[in-house]
This record gives C-alpha cells, sequence and structure tokens, in this order.
C-alpha cells in the first residue's frame, strides 16, 4: 500500500485495532519520522496523531468529514488536557472546530475525562478567543466558556 498519495488530503484512516479515524493528513517519510521519531518507517500523521504504514489497515481519501466530530476527537478529550492544546493550537480550523463541537458534547453528557481539566480548557479556549481569527471558532468556544460557569 502507498501512503505517500495521501499527503495533505482529507482522509479516514482505520487502524489495525479497527479504530475509524478522519482528518487532513501529512505523510512523513522513513528518514523523518527515524530522525524525529526513532522509527524508520513511514507514516500518516493527523495533526499529534501518527499512523505508522503497518499500523494502517485500510486509508481512503474522503470529500467530506462523516459526522460533526469522530474518534479523532473524543481520544484526543479523552488524553486530556496536552492533546488537547495540541488540536486548539494547530493550523487546521476544521480541526479546532470539531473538538469544541465534541468538547460542547462532553460538557453536556458531564464526562468525567474533561472535568478534571476544566480550568485548564477554559484557560485555552480563552487564548483561542484571543489568538484565532476564525468567528465560527471564537462563537463557538465562548458559548462553550459560558455554558460550563453556569
Amino acid at each position: 500500500m502507498s501512503i505517500k498519495q495521501y499527503d495533505n488530503k482529507l482522509v479516514r484512516i482505520t487502524d489495525f485495532l479497527n479504530q475509524v479515524f478522519e482528518g487532513y493528513c501529512v505523510y512523513n517519510n522513513e528518514e523523518y519520522n527515524e530522525v524525529e521519531l526513532g522509527r524508520k518507517e513511514e507514516s500518516l500523521q493527523i495533526i499529534n496523531l501518527i499512523f505508522y504504514k503497518d499500523d494502517i489497515k485500510k486509508v481512503e481519501e474522503i470529500k467530506e468529514f462523516s459526522n460533526p466530530y469522530g474518534y479523532f476527537e473524543e481520544s484526543t478529550l479523552e488524553d486530556g488536557i496536552d492533546s488537547i492544546d495540541e488540536v486548539l493550537y494547530s493550523e487546521s480550523n476544521e480541526h479546532i472546530y470539531r473538538l469544541l463541537v465534541c468538547l460542547e458534547d462532553y460538557i453536556n453528557l458531564n464526562k468525567e475525562c474533561i472535568l478534571k481539566d476544566k480550568k485548564e480548557i477554559i484557560n485555552l479556549l480563552s487564548m483561542l478567543i484571543k489568538y484565532n481569527n476564525d468567528i465560527q471558532i471564537k462563537e463557538k468556544a465562548k458559548k462553550i466558556i459560558e455554558r460550563w460557569n453556569l
């Protein structure tokens, strides 16, 4: 399977555990991964998540996301504040917005994984409002802060 063709594309990746991730990815060659990550194998990367070629069961280019958010966003929230920070300060406004939608649902469901980081997440959202230029993202972040502070 050639994965280089998916560089800078919107993809759906199914890993060896049959978990499905959607997102814009970049291709990392063997040399880059060996130097940066210590594993000499090509990969696809969605923000902070790396999929080595041998771990990919299936990859396909897609025209649009299948849902408002997916497993990537859910696992980001469950991983905690460091992963949340990486996505919120990525260059992908689409991924940022999808994470905000997921966060809003998690707040409504009172999910334990985000409650422990509430103060830090609110601080990240405040910084996002200050520094991100996307109106939709700013409005969603404001709405989440207001909802969480009730």
